[in-house]
């Protein structure tokens, strides 16, 4: 509005469209996006993190894979 009088814009002030109502879902999408990002950031160096122990385990110690008694899977080593 400010650019518009700086033209010469004499008429009633134009609606901008932001209202408190606007500004809590901004900062609500904004917030959920952070937390889908976060979430993703984790999963990701879970995923490099389990990828790392795998090679290490199995190519570098020689270990194979196997279930245990509950079905979950860990290594045996020589």
């Amino acid at each position: 509005m400010q650019e518009l009088r700086r033209r010469g814009y004499t008429g009633p002030s134009l609606p901008t469209g932001v209202t408190p109502e606007t500004l809590r879902q901004s900062n609500q999408a904004l917030q959920q996006q952070y937390d889908r990002n976060n979430r993703s950031w984790a999963n990701n160096s879970r995923r490099t993190t389990n990828a790392i122990e795998d090679y290490t385990y199995r190519a570098i110690r020689g270990c194979e894979v196997v279930k245990d008694a509950k079905g979950n899977r860990t290594y045996i080593c020589p």
